[in-house]
């Protein structure tokens, strides 16, 4: 990239890196709703499992929880990844982010440093009580916490009881449409902000 004075010229690697993380935005935006479908579906499941089966074993109930919460994972990590590819394309305004969403999955990524107990996950912290050990601080969500239990309910449904799926949805929607704009721009006019 050149920059003659207040003309920013573009390199043939620039516009092919543009286009190349313009793909990978927008392969995350068409994977948060399926994702969304999927956490509701499995999550419909559960709720009727729960309530139609009351002699489901063990495993059984824990298998079903655990598909609920891999699937909020998988929501949230496309939802984030979105948001990213979709920042490192922008050339005008983007759309805001979710609230929460980074910080959800900055905790979901380093829940491996966490304290786990039964149905939820806390911060690490030093000999002092006071200062996070590892790379996240679990104590920035909503409550202090991580949820890792399953709130049995579709109305205005949560990921980790932090996010509202409704809310990612529309935030994917938005990207969709942003970076629709962006996809029908000549290769040689790339944005203003160079990558």
């Amino acid at each position: 990239m050149e920059n003659d004075g207040l003309v920013i010229r573009f390199t043939a690697a620039d516009v092919l890196e543009h286009m190349v993380a313009l793909d990978l935005a927008s392969y995350w935006a068409s994977a948060v709703p399926r994702q969304a479908n999927e956490y509701r579906q499995v999550l419909r499941e559960l709720i009727e499992s729960h309530a139609l089966d009351s002699v489901a074993s063990e495993i059984e109930i824990r298998a079903r929880f655990g598909r609920v919460l891999t699937c909020g994972h998988l929501l949230v990590t496309a939802a984030h990844q979105l948001e990213v590819w979709g920042r490192k394309v922008a050339s005008t305004e983007p759309p805001k982010p979710v609230p929460m969403l980074a910080k959800l999955r900055n905790s979901l990524t380093h829940l491996d440093e966490a304290v786990l107990s039964l149905g939820h996950a806390r911060t690490r912290l030093d000999a002092d009580g006071k200062k996070a050990v590892g790379a996240w601080d679990i104590r920035k969500l909503v409550g202090g916490f991580l949820p890792l239990d399953v709130v049995l309910s579709e109305t205005n449904a949560k990921v980790f009881q932090q996010v509202s799926i409704a809310e990612i949805e529309k935030n994917a929607q938005s990207w969709t449409r942003y970076l629709a704009a962006e996809l029908a721009k000549p290769a040689t006019e790339i944005g203003r902000k160079p990558i």
